[in-house]
């Protein structure tokens, strides 16, 4: 794997070391670029056997060359950078958890405003109380609805028909709360949930 800084020059561990009266040529970077991309396991020992290289020479190659300098500064920036895209899905998944969030609010006041509608519409003997209730209990069962199912555009309308509303309303609600969680990103939330759980945060 090979990475740039903005300049577009090669880091310390892509390119042969010159320095201090060294410089590294091939069969030495070769064997630098095996050793480097053995990952968390790499060995000099296990190099030597792998390349058919005397060890001492490998020792010397890794000492006069810094091959573990050159390996740990590559480990830093790969960290960093790490935490840097952890950050961005973190902030991304929170951005879309709120939404979430906003779009179950706007639901639930869009049906209480079809209740007031009602209310204002009617005289208290004349209220129709059947679609009150059902009105009611819908929203309240939006409210206690996980987040995460309220995510899925079926599982929404799904609730608004168990809830009792014709299908006019029912587009129409959709209509509205479908436009809001379009914008939703279950990766960018998914991979925040996961990196939670391996405590990345």
């Amino acid at each position: 794997m090979t990475n740039k800084n903005q300049s577009n020059e090669l880091q310390i561990w892509d390119k042969p070391y010159r320095a201090k009266g060294h410089q590294e040529r091939n069969p030495a970077f070769e064997c630098f670029l095996k050793y480097r991309d053995m990952g968390a396991k790499r060995s000099l020992i296990k190099l030597a056997e792998q390349e058919n290289i005397k060890y001492k020479k490998i020792c010397d190659w890794s000492s006069n060359y810094h091959w573990n300098e050159r390996i740990r500064a590559m480990l830093e920036y790969e960290n960093e950078q790490k935490k840097q895209e952890n950050a961005r899905i973190k902030k991304k998944a929170l951005e879309m958890i709120n939404q979430r969030l906003e779009a179950k609010n706007e639901l639930i006041e869009a049906i209480f405003k079809i209740l007031q509608d009602n209310v204002s519409r009617y005289n208290g003997l004349e209220l129709d109380f059947k679609e009150f209730a059902s009105l009611l209990n819908l929203a309240m069962k939006i409210e206690s609805t996980n987040i995460e199912d309220m995510s899925n555009i079926y599982e929404v309308e799904q609730i608004l028909k168990d809830g009792g509303l014709d299908a006019q309303r029912i587009q129409a609600f959709i209509n509205q709360y479908s436009m809001v969680i379009s914008k939703t990103n279950n990766d960018a939330i998914s991979q925040y949930e996961v990196d939670i759980q391996d405590d990345k945060y």
